[in-house]
């Protein structure tokens, strides 16, 4: 096979795994080394694991754990980190989730009291707040559908206008996680009004 067909059927196989998985399969060496190490650490492994072609995955990004902690840090006790966590966990790949019933993410979430309703509509405005999501009207709940905004560049603005706000240490660890993964923190542009912004 010349070097062309081969450009050419690998870029059909890149692209039938995004209409199908919704994403592009790993190398197939480095997917096999690594699933190589996993089988000889665990032997039962396959059986133990968590299997995304069988369905319940979500596409996330991979510094979303860092994100949701910086969400914390920054709402002060309301820590609605975990609440933008389960936020993801409804996306399929368009940023775009219709909130299906907010008691519901609510308890996902964590917050089961009472007053979870209340609870959810706080830490939305909080998020919303802070830019890490965009928020319209479904009927008489005001956060019906939800714009899940690129958190790397909303991240980037609110460090750009808030440098003291964000952690040095948080920061550095934060670029050189996104450098790991192919984000390039430099070429992204920010958000621009993060608090109290568009919604």
């Amino acid at each position: 096979m010349g070097q062309h067909a081969y450009i050419i059927r690998r870029f059909r196989l890149g692209l039938l795994d995004l209409l199908v998985r919704g994403s592009v399969r790993p190398s197939g060496r480095a997917r096999q080394r690594r699933l190589t190490q996993r089988n000889a650490l665990w032997a039962n492994a396959e059986e133990e694991v968590f299997q995304p072609l069988k369905g319940g995955w979500a596409q996330v990004p991979r510094t979303l754990p860092m994100i949701a902690s910086l969400i914390d840090e920054l709402g002060g006790r309301e820590k609605p980190g975990r609440l933008y966590l389960a936020l993801w966990s409804y996306d399929f790949g368009e940023g775009y989730i219709e909130v299906p019933d907010p008691a519901r993410v609510a308890l996902e979430a964590g917050y089961t009291s009472n007053r979870a309703e209340r609870t959810f509509s706080e830490r939305m405005k909080i998020l919303r707040d802070q830019g890490f999501i965009k928020a319209k009207a479904l009927g008489a709940r005001e956060f019906g559908h939800v714009l899940l905004v690129d958190p790397h560049r909303v991240v980037v603005a609110l460090r750009a206008s808030s440098p003291e706000r964000i952690a040095e240490a948080w920061w550095s660890t934060f670029e050189a996680r996104c450098s790991a993964i192919g984000i390039s923190l430099l070429e992204l542009q920010p958000i621009a009004a993060v608090v109290g912004g568009e919604q």
